[in-house]
């Protein structure tokens, strides 16, 4: 992706077990390793913070994919790599279910065609 590019990103939850309550992150890792949430706001914040907590998911629970965010490329982002990541925990304890949806993305600044 470059400056001026177009970014959506899109969150599935499924719960195909017994019936549990959860809190949800969503957020991004930064190439310098910083961390932002995505807040219930839909604005970013620079520590982990649930974008929702205490959110039950019943037996046979489905949600989305739905577009957690979607934004242009800002002009003066750091180039480098990100992470997109989604993750699901127990409330109070952040003790993690299920595994971590990571989306590796990369920001780079227009490259001029390499030679052939």
């Amino acid at each position: 992706f470059r400056p001026g590019g177009y970014l959506v990103g899109s969150l599935k939850v499924a719960n195909d077990g017994l019936g549990i309550e959860v809190d949800v992150y969503v957020g991004f890792v930064l190439p310098d390793g910083a961390i932002f949430c995505i807040t219930p706001h839909g604005g970013l914040i620079g520590e982990i913070q649930p974008w929702m907590e205490y959110m039950l998911l019943p037996e046979g629970y489905s949600y989305g994919p739905a577009p957690m965010f979607e934004a242009t490329v800002p002009d003066g982002i750091p180039f480098g790599a990100y992470l997109f990541a989604a993750a699901l925990s127990t409330p109070d304890e952040f003790e993690i279910i299920g595994e971590i949806s990571l989306f590796p993305f990369t920001l780079r600044a227009d490259a001029v065609a390499a030679p052939r």
